[in-house]
């Protein structure tokens, strides 16, 4: 195990010169709560609470990154990023009723992709919906957003732009949540070489 606790040594020094700056309080208004993996966003308004759920365990993926002016990587070095895109929930609970959206993030097209005449994509998608008293259940009866008719399901994506949750946010929150789940990754790093480095 000596071989392991050296490796890990150099690792947590290589992933700590990666981390960015402390993690903030606040997105976009929203407080944060975090407890392990698992990410609250809360913002109370006048007469609703919206919360916003994610959790940061398997969803870590690579993205490779291409020049516009070249057919691949732009370099071996540079060519995959590594990016945190959580599927999320959506609860807005008004007077002992909750609203919720089961959210799905998706990647940002190419920008040479994008038409000048539509130059705006969703950066997520609603997976489906529910409508129920008090807390969300799995019991609660859902509705998948593939059925849902595409007036409503426009109409829902501008409510939710309406109460802070579109493109802004989920920019943020990618960049959050790749951020913590790096942290988590270097603590656990930092567990396992105490676990395996003898004690003196």
């Amino acid at each position: 195990e000596k071989e392991l606790a050296e490796f890990l040594t150099e690792e947590i020094t290589a992933e700590k010169a990666l981390q960015g700056t402390k993690l903030p309080n606040e997105v976009n208004g929203f407080q944060v709560k975090v407890n392990g993996p698992e990410v609250t966003l809360v913002k109370n308004l006048s007469d609703e609470t919206v919360t916003v759920k994610f959790n940061v365990n398997h969803s870590v993926g690579e993205e490779t990154e291409y020049d516009a002016s070249e057919s691949g990587p732009t370099s071996k070095e540079d060519a995959k990023t590594i990016i945190n895109r959580p599927p999320f929930d959506v609860e807005i609970n008004r007077g002992g009723r909750t609203l919720g959206f089961r959210c799905s993030m998706v990647a940002p097209p190419p920008k040479e992709s994008t038409s000048p005449d539509d130059p705006y994509n969703d950066l997520f998608t609603i997976d489906e919906i529910v409508m129920c008293d008090g807390e969300w259940k799995d019991a609660d009866y859902h509705v998948p957003g593939e059925i849902m008719d595409g007036t409503l399901y426009d109409l829902l994506m501008n409510m939710l732009e309406d109460k802070g949750i579109g493109n802004e946010l989920v920019e943020k929150v990618t960049a959050f949540s790749t951020d913590y789940e790096h942290s988590l990754y270097v603590n656990l790093l930092e567990k396992m070489q105490s676990f395996v480095t003898p004690a003196k």
